[in-house]
This record gives C-alpha cells, structure tokens and sequence, in this order.
C-alpha cells in the first residue's frame, strides 16, 4: 500500500491513497510564515457508503523552549515520552502504537521492534536516470494499518523535526509537489 504527498511541504499537504482519495490531511498554522504554532492531521474515513468525513486525530503544538506538545485522540503527551528521540547524529524515534506493537523511525524507514522493516517513507524523485514520482509512504506490511494514525503522526513529526534542525537525511521539503492525478 502507498499513501502520496499531495505537495512539496509534508507540514501542509494531504496524503491520497492511488484513487487520488485523501486519507490524511496535514496543515499547520504558523505566525509570519516563519514560526511554527500547531499541526493538525485529519483522517478521512467513509462510514456507511456515505463521502469520507475528516476526524483530527492528532494535534502537535510546537514549542520553542520546551518540549512539544501531542494530543492524539484526545490525550496529551510531550513529544520525548510519546516518542522518544535516540540518537543525535542518526534520526531514531521509537513509539508504541495502542495496539500495544512498538515501533521505531531510523531515518526515512519504518522498523517493528524485532527490526523488520514494515515502512518506507520515499522522497519525491525527479529521476534523471530512473523513473520520477512523487513522495510517497510505502507500507509492506498490512498488519500494521491498525496503526497507521500513529505511523502517520509520528512520520510527520519526525520529518518536521528533522528538518528543523536541518538534517539532511531526512527531508520534507522534497516531500513531493503539487501532485496530478
């Protein structure tokens, strides 16, 4: 299963399922487009056969002196207890999911706790020598869409995270542009 960034900026985008259907909506508020204030994340679930109604899952209010704030279905956390950081040079954020399966972000891949990789966040390509596409999260393992909310939640912060912090490696400003169908 793949969900695609609609646009350049994973702050402010909506993930689509390959109908073009959003399945998540990102946007964030920020104060003279240079500070940061709150993210929301919208899940778009039909019920009944009826069009799909957005439900926000998740809110991350970021703050500069100390640690951000996560509200996830209606509970609060800091962002280090909800998910923890590990590591300064590498991008490693672990969580556990309320199914109760652990997981952790190295980077730009998901891994279960016994290491196996179930997700891949892909960067867009513009591909000189292969084929170009846009950003896209890859899920391998359909065991895990259960926690897909949480996949997503802790993904867009930890690729906002790291690229505050201007980290290379993991880099939502190539998240994908507008999307075309």
């Amino acid at each position: 299963m793949e969900l695609f960034s609609t646009h350049a900026d994973v702050s402010k985008t909506d993930f689509v399922d390959r109908n073009g259907s959003v399945v998540y909506r990102i946007h964030t508020d920020s104060h003279a487009h240079l500070v940061k204030n709150k993210t929301t994340i919208a899940h778009f679930e039909s019920k009944d056969g009826a069009d799909s109604q957005p439900e926000t899952i998740a809110e991350i209010a970021w703050r500069t002196f100390k640690d951000d704030l996560v509200t996830f279905r209606g509970h609060q956390f800091e962002a280090e207890s909800f998910m923890p950081n590990h590591g300064i040079t590498t991008a490693k954020r672990d969580f556990k999911a309320t199914s109760g399966r652990a997981y952790y972000w190295v980077e730009a891949s998901l891994h279960a706790a016994n290491g196996v990789e179930v997700a891949r966040w892909h960067e867009k390509s513009h591909s000189f020598t292969g084929r170009a596409h846009q950003a896209y999260l890859y899920i391998a393992d359909l065991e895990i869409l259960d926690d897909l909310d949480e996949i997503v939640l802790v993904l867009v912060y930890h690729l906002m995270r790291y690229s505050a912090r201007g980290a290379s490696n993991v880099n939502p400003g190539t998240a994908g542009e507008q999307a075309t169908g």
